[in-house]
């Protein structure tokens, strides 16, 4: 399955389980005084795996767990949708002219990782790939600072145990 993601949010930007936000000092922080309105998150999902309206609802909703992993809130004046398609042969005929078969409901858990995990990953893409906008009224939103965030993560990194 691939992803598309449109990133327009705010929170506290985790990446890898580290708080870069906090650590750039960037963050919306916990204090409600400080949260700023959240922006509008548009979530595109398409596979070929065929897959019913039902089941690509389903994993579609999974995508929004990423943007908790992320650090985002999704606040109240968000508005994030997420849609999702397939381009199954079965699923364009009616489920099985073509002789394939939907995936049974209990095959669906990997779709739901696979939902989170590039959803994650389109997510920092979006970020790494951002660049500074200026908007009406000299409004300035600045773009991650890619070599610090990378030095950060490098930092961070967990090494897995030495195992003997």
């Amino acid at each position: 399955l691939g992803i598309l993601v449109q990133t327009n949010h705010g929170g506290a930007l985790t990446m890898c389980g580290v708080p870069i936000g906090t650590i750039l000092g960037k963050t919306d922080g916990l204090d409600s005084r400080s949260i700023q309105p959240d922006g509008s998150c548009i979530i595109v999902l398409a596979t070929d795996a065929p897959l019913s309206a039902r089941q690509l609802k389903r994993i579609a909703q999974r995508t929004f767990l990423a943007f908790g992993k992320t650090g985002s809130i999704m606040a109240h004046t968000s508005g994030d949708y997420a849609i999702a398609f397939s381009t199954s042969q079965a699923v364009i005929d009616g489920n099985g002219s073509s002789g394939t078969q939907l995936i049974q409901y209990e095959q669906l858990a990997p779709f739901f990782w696979g939902a989170i995990e590039a959803t994650e990953e389109s997510i920092y893409d979006a970020l790494f790939l951002a660049q500074t906008m200026r908007g009406r009224n000299g409004n300035t939103l600045e773009a991650l600072p890619v070599e610090k965030v990378v030095k950060i993560l490098q930092k961070n990194k967990h090494e897995p145990e030495n195992q003997t």
